[in-house]
Order: structure tokens, then C-alpha cells, then sequence
């Protein structure tokens, strides 16, 4: 179980699984129109497969959120990075100034 965790929990994974259902639906347009217009199953199915595909987006972007706000504010960040690139400019060998 943990194993299937990880793999929705991928979003390598979970980009390729929707475009390669993407394609799957867009291929089954006409045979949905021509064969299967009446076929009862195959609407609860789809419909199904609706309702399932729209809550996993909405529970997807709401992960995305919470993701975004526990890391860092842009100044937080900007802060960070000022600090960086401060320290290694202390660490610049006095060669790599000739070279500028």
C-alpha cells in the first residue's frame, strides 16, 4: 500500500497516467458517439470516472497549496539568497578576481 502511496504521490507519475488517460478519452469521443451513446454502463462509468478525476485534481492542487504556503515567503527566500552569495563571495579565491 505504501508502494501505491508513493507512486500517486510522484508527479511524474501522476502527469503521465493523465495524459495517457488525456489520449484514452480522446480516442473513445467517436466509438462514445456511435456505439455507446445508449449503453447505461458505460455512462455511470464515465461519469463515475468524472467524478473521481475531479475530486483527485482538487485534492492534487489543495496538496499544491499547503505545499506552497509551508515554504518560504519571496523576502524569506530573497534574504536567503542575499546571504549566500554574500558567503561565497568571501570564499572567492583572490585568482577568480583577476579573471573578471
Amino acid at each position: 500500500m505504501n508502494k501505491i502511496v508513493q507512486k500517486l504521490n510522484d508527479p511524474h507519475f501522476t502527469i503521465k497516467f493523465h495524459y495517457i488517460l488525456l489520449i484514452f478519452f480522446i480516442l473513445m469521443i467517436p466509438v462514445s458517439v456511435t456505439l455507446l451513446a445508449n449503453s447505461v454502463p458505460y455512462l455511470v462509468a464515465l461519469s463515475v470516472w468524472a467524478l473521481i478525476a475531479g475530486h483527485w485534481g482538487a485534492a492534487q492542487a489543495s496538496h499544491a497549496e499547503i505545499s506552497e504556503s509551508a515554504g518560504l515567503d519571496n523576502e524569506d527566500l530573497d534574504k536567503k539568497l542575499d546571504r549566500v552569495i554574500a558567503l561565497l563571495e568571501q570564499q572567492k579565491p583572490p585568482e577568480a578576481e583577476r579573471c573578471l
